[in-house]
């Protein structure tokens, strides 16, 4: 045998890896619940979603949207809500009917509220505010499943079809611009002021045509003014960060960022061979210098729903692709989780609306004091660049912050593409006290090898992992 050699893991900043043997520095095969940003020498679990909502919102929430102190969530059965203060409780203010949850945004002080075919509005948010249904101004509203909404210069646009609709707190103007026939409008975002970027799709669905375009317009030009074309399904949604438009396209997940010129960023994983994910517009955020996205409906079973961010900690480290929060009931895969909508508003305030089975509903928080209870690290498959070599393999260390009450570490391993994880031992604090390794003897005769770390904690503590390892050889011949 040759001479023994280690294997370590020990960074963990390069997130989740589009291949399964190889990617950038300190990336990985799978990841749930956990955190790398807060620390980059550490893999921890994240803070957990928890269910703010109570029992009121009996509704898949589509759009999430802060004014002043309060925030307001719309549904996709035209119900509306508020939420006084970041730690105040869910209400039911109306219903609008005839919504579908189209769009909503702020403006001018009242909330206005797209549905159907025609619009409604809430206000004025500074007096005594009341619920105007319809709000007449708006017509010539188109029958679509989005009417998106956004501040751009001095308007409310709006996404009204193949039209873009203006209000400046007087005028509505139905079709201030007036896209190619056939086009819908799904998604708006305004770009540092001087474009509105307008994400379209063809036909009857997001992905009937193969071919989507994103119409820029400077608000005052009587057409658009120029036009960034994707050659895949339609514009799902969109954000703007730190210069770049960041575009979800198509239905296989696949993430864009446009700054002049169009690079592909990340594919969301595992969606599966002819399946298919989706991104609702009102399922994107920045929180804390981070983009978010989140998988919202669609065919596939194997993808992880749920909201993923793709960011840096600083400029000093890689943008990086991770899951980091399952919705609270705990459920993360099936077509019965559908994330509507998300929304960061501050560093205590970010938001998820969700469906699960029938009838389960609701929006989470982000908790700055509770962990989730478990999480989950799986690394990449591991063959030491000789695929063809037998490799042989006797200790096997977990290495991690002393551990706590509550906490504990399990490792898992499998050979050659086992279907399934093997259980290799754990380490936990009722067992073995605030220990900061594991060892573990194993006699592992291999090709390629993965392991997997579980993390457990009590809600309020959880473990923090620095390292995972084992010590190889590897055969001298063929």
């Amino acid at each position: 045998m040759a001479q023994q050699k280690y294997f370590l893991v020990d960074k963990f900043v390069g997130g989740i890896s589009d291949g399964s043997k190889v990617g950038i520095v300190g990336s990985f095969y799978s990841g749930r619940s956990i955190d790398y940003r807060s620390d980059p020498d550490v893999l921890q679990t994240n803070y957990a979603a928890t269910k703010n909502s109570g029992t009121i919102d009996t509704d898949l929430i589509t759009w999430i949207q802060p004014v002043n102190s309060d925030v307001y969530f719309l549904g996709n059965t035209g119900k509306f809500y508020s939420k006084t203060g970041g730690t105040g409780t869910f209400s039911l203010v109306g219903t609008v009917s005839l919504c579908a949850g189209n769009g909503m945004e702020f403006f001018n002080d009242y909330v206005y509220i797209a549905g159907g075919t025609k619009a409604a509005r809430y206000g004025p948010i500074s007096g005594t505010a009341a619920l105007t249904d319809p709000y007449a101004t708006f017509i010539s509203v188109q029958s679509e499943t989005w009417h998106p909404m956004a501040n751009f210069i001095n308007y409310l646009c709006m996404g009204n079809g193949r039209y873009l609709s203006t209000f400046d707190g007087t005028i509505y103007t139905y079709n201030q611009l007036t896209l190619p026939p056939g086009y819908h409008i799904r998604s708006l975002c305004p770009i540092t002021g001087k474009f509105l970027a307008i994400g379209t799709y063809q036909g009857d669905s997001i992905n009937a045509v193969g071919n989507s375009k994103i119409f820029l317009w400077d608000g005052s030009a009587t057409t658009y003014n120029d036009i960034i074309e994707i050659n895949e399904g339609g514009i799902n949604a969109m954000t703007f960060h730190q210069n770049n438009l960041y575009i979800w396209a198509g239905i296989h997940g696949n993430m864009y960022a446009w700054n002049g010129n169009l690079v592909k960023l990340k594919r969301v994983p595992q969606v599966g061979v002819g399946k298919y994910v989706e991104i609702y517009p009102g399922a994107v955020t920045v929180q804390n210098g981070v983009p978010y996205f989140a998988v919202s409906n669609g065919d596939s079973t194997t993808v992880f729903r749920g909201v993923y961010s793709y960011g840096q900690v600083n400029k000093n480290y890689p943008n990086s692709l991770n899951f980091d929060y399952p919705i609270s009931t705990g459920t993360y895969q099936g077509t019965a989780v559908v994330v509507g909508a998300i929304k960061g508003i501050s560093p205590s305030q970010f938001y998820i609306g969700w469906q699960d089975t029938a009838g389960t509903i609701g929006v989470d928080q982000i908790s700055t004091s509770s962990y989730y209870t478990t999480s989950r690290f799986e690394t990449l498959v591991f063959d030491d660049k000789q695929p063809y070599k037998q490799k042989y393999t006797t200790i096997v260390k977990a290495s991690f912050k002393p551990l706590a009450a509550g906490e504990s570490v399990a490792v898992e391993y499998k050979l050659d593409d086992a279907a399934s994880w093997t259980a290799l031992g754990t380490a936990s604090y009722t067992s073995d006290g605030a220990i900061t390794e594991k060892r573990f003897t194993v006699d592992w005769r291999y090709k390629d090898a993965q392991m997997a770390v579980a993390m457990a904690g009590s809600g309020t503590t959880a473990p923090k992992i620095t390292s995972v390892g084992m010590y190889f050889s590897t055969e001298d011949w063929l």
